[in-house]
């Protein structure tokens, strides 16, 4: 069994971890977004002959911003949480009682995401 990770140290390895991985996840929704582009320019023929498909359209145009605006959303509250690091942590997203107000914050926030 590996050891438990001190409080201090939860939050670096956390951050740490999700800054490694943000080109990766930035690049995936930079990529969605052309796809997305793409099929809208392809069929824009048929968006507009077809109230059903604009409707369809739109309604997956917003499902996909508000995804991609809580991912973006969550790598500034992860970022914020990476620079009080050092202040300990209960857990990654649950704050310990002498944390400072804008760690508590960020930690809240991103345990609704």
């Amino acid at each position: 069994m590996l050891p438990r990770t001190p409080p201090t140290g939860r939050l670096s390895l956390s951050s740490l971890g999700w800054a490694k991985w943000a080109p990766v996840q930035l690049t995936a929704i930079v990529a969605h977004g052309i796809g997305g582009a793409g099929l809208i320019l392809g069929n824009k023929g048929r968006l507009a002959a077809q109230p059903e498909a604009r409707t369809n359209t739109v309604v997956k145009l917003t499902i996909t911003l508000v995804a991609a605006g809580a991912s973006l959303y969550s790598g500034l509250l992860g970022a914020k949480m990476g620079e009080n690091a050092g202040e300990g942590t209960e857990g990654v997203t649950e704050p310990s009682p002498d944390a400072s107000a804008a760690l508590k914050a960020a930690q809240t926030k991103q345990r609704a995401l």
